[in-house]
């Protein structure tokens, strides 16, 4: 089967013209004009190539699809999701699944919810359940105001929430603790007997009392 890009004017001319030597040069004359034609005729594809085509060019395209919630700061997947879903989404545009498509787009894993579902008041609703990753505040200011776009007039957004479920392990563990007691005391004797002896002393005093003339002598 021919390929369009490695097909040549004389690959498809009839042996009748083909044969005719100024038809044949005609033909190789305009061959590469023809070939240069047919490589640019791709740029034509715009949606369908949407996933090649630049920064530059899918940002004229959002302002031409009218993506309302275009944000320049969106990184370039984004931008090229919300490009190729535009059509679509003025479509439903104003409904609560149009407000679901735009979170899709700008938060992975979040969840448009009405009042009724989480007990908020009439004409509220929230976008919850968020599992996905963190996102800049940014992205989250890009979010809200591209949610006050898809929303009816009538709703009010109550709020974005995100849910974190960390895993706790709860790990329970005892200490073995074992010693050995060495009480040392005095040794106790026993019933004993023994003989003691008691000496006692005394002092004796002598003395001699003279008078001479009634006096006391020294």
């Amino acid at each position: 089967m021919l390929k369009l890009q490695e097909t040549h004017l004389l690959d498809i001319l009839p042996p009748n013209l083909a044969s005719d030597p100024i038809i044949s040069n005609a033909a190789k004359a305009i061959d590469a004009e023809l070939t240069a034609v047919t490589q640019l005729s791709r740029t034509v594809l715009i949606l369908a190539r949407i996933d090649e085509l630049p920064e530059e060019v899918i940002d004229l395209l959002a302002k031409q699809f009218k993506v309302d919630f275009y944000d320049a700061n969106t990184p370039l997947p984004r931008k090229r999701e919300l490009v190729r879903t535009s059509i679509a989404w003025h479509r439903i545009k104003g409904t609560p699944a149009a407000v679901q498509q735009v979170v899709d787009t700008l938060i992975d894993g979040a969840m448009v919810q009405e009042y009724w579902e989480y007990g908020g008041k009439p004409y509220f609703f929230k976008v919850g359940d968020i599992k996905g990753p963190l996102v800049s505040s940014k992205t989250i200011d890009a979010t809200i105001r591209a949610i006050y776009v898809a929303k009816n007039t009538r709703s009010h957004l109550d709020g974005i929430t995100f849910v974190r479920r960390p895993k706790v392990a709860a790990r329970l563990s005892t200490a073995t603790y074992v010693h050995k007691r060495i009480q040392v005391t005095p040794r106790t004797i026993g019933g004993s007997s023994g003989r003691a002896s008691i000496k006692a002393s005394t002092t004796v005093r002598i003395f001699k009392e003279v008078k001479i003339d009634g006096r006391l002598a020294q």
